[in-house]
């Protein structure tokens, strides 16, 4: 077995994600000149989101639209940031290298808000990954992943690809692992459209590109969920991100999930096969 420890030069890793949910802040809108200012220094770009959102209910024609409203707080080249609204705060970055470094900037952002809002009652935690894989050369996706994550082969037929999620239980949560490998999906999962569409602004505008038959995207999502909401300190937070981190990581590292010869690409080795 390959060593798959360390950092991956080429790594497939397109986004991470933590975000922390929580009990509604009604006054959050007031204080958001004050929690801006004092993450300037790492977040200097802010951007009001306003979004409408319709739930669509059996026997309701037209339903009534609700909107939330969010600011985003990014670094100048917007590589990374926090999407902060009255009932969640999410995190990401587009330049990850260890989460060590991302851990960082989530704690300072946390601490700012614990220092305005005095306290938060958490009903959920969670750390994302989403690995754009792209096999190489004359290589096919079994090449790089389990074929468990993949499309079972059956005699007669030839496989177009598909969509799979796998539920995993984990020490103090869930994981959740989703397999995108069609040509009828984009190359971003579509829940985090309009996040990255917003991200890049109007200067970059957003392209929707379809993922080609030897790529394929697979998104692991690690979770805590409370029954209720949860009064918790800050250092209680930053240890449950770091655990689910921990989760992810190990997923995505296992040997039943990619290959050697994924990890020798990803590493950067020069002799792969």
């Amino acid at each position: 077995m390959s060593d798959r420890s360390g950092i991956l030069p080429n790594s497939p890793l397109v986004y991470a994600i933590a975000s922390v949910r929580f009990a509604q802040l009604a006054l959050l809108p007031n204080k958001m000149p004050e929690i801006h200012e004092k993450l300037r220094a790492v977040a200097p770009v802010l951007q009001h989101v306003q979004q409408q959102m319709r739930v669509m209910l059996p026997g309701v024609v037209n339903p009534p639209e609700t909107a939330t409203q969010a600011w985003l707080m990014m670094s100048s080249d917007r590589s990374f940031g926090a999407q902060l609204g009255t009932e969640q705060i999410l995190f990401f970055t587009l330049k990850y290298q260890r989460f060590a470094g991302f851990h960082a900037f989530v704690s300072e952002c946390l601490q700012v808000l614990f220092d305005e809002m005095k306290f938060l009652d958490v009903t959920a935690l969670g750390v994302r990954y989403v690995d754009h894989i792209k096999a190489s050369h004359d290589d096919r996706l079994a090449d790089y992943i389990s074929t468990a994550f993949l499309t079972p082969t059956v005699p007669s037929f030839d496989s177009a690809g598909g969509l799979s999620q796998f539920a995993y239980g984990i020490e103090g949560g869930q994981l959740r692992v989703r397999s995108i490998h069609t040509t009828e999906a984009f190359s971003i999962p579509i829940d985090l459209i309009g996040l990255v569409g917003t991200i890049r602004g109007a200067t970059q505008p957003l392209t929707l590109t379809p993922l080609q038959p030897n790529e394929m995207l697979l998104d692991i999502d690690a979770f805590t969920n409370y029954p209720q909401p949860r009064r918790i300190e800050l250092r209680e937070i930053q240890a449950g991100l770091d655990n689910l981190h921990k989760r992810a990581n190990a997923f995505f590292r296992h040997e039943a999930v990619c290959t050697d010869h994924a990890f020798a690409v990803w590493k950067g080795g020069e002799n792969v096969r």
